[in-house]
């Protein structure tokens, strides 16, 4: 578990980790109101609901009465974003930034190999930048 978590995060883990079966499933509770994640998160619901406005990530279903029903994705989710804000002082906007890149799939050309070819004509280009570069710094 990450030590660096407060412990209230790391006791909610600890209690889904519990209840989790031998076959990884989880025999706890699926669904959570709002009054119940602002308790276990230590947010105000107000909070909850005005991250739901900035964070796109952040959308819990909604019942036939309209009340939010958060999974525990979206407690570990609240849990990460509150970590952000408050710990490690990201603003919102640097927090929503890091969230999309966090959960952004790697494009297609990422996970193809690189050809020697290209290496090699890269390290080229950039030993012909280094030798400017080197020139521009004697001519100073």
């Amino acid at each position: 578990m990450d030590q660096d978590m407060p412990s209230g995060d790391r006791t909610f883990l600890r209690r889904s980790a519990e209840r989790m079966g031998p076959d990884g499933s989880d025999s706890g509770r699926l669904f959570y109101k709002i009054s119940e994640v602002s308790a276990i998160t230590g947010l105000e619901a107000y909070v909850l609901r005005y991250w739901e406005t900035e964070f796109p990530i952040l959308r819990p279903q909604k019942s036939r009465g309209g009340q939010r029903i958060y999974q525990k994705k979206d407690i570990e989710t609240i849990l990460k974003i509150k970590r952000m804000l408050y710990e490690k002082g990201f603003t919102i906007a640097g927090a929503r930034r890091a969230m999309a890149a966090r959960n952004s799939e790697p494009s297609e050309s990422m996970n193809q190999p690189l050809s020697k070819e290209w290496v090699y004509r890269l390290r080229g280009e950039l030993a012909d930048m280094l030798r400017i570069l080197s020139s521009y710094d004697k001519q100073n």
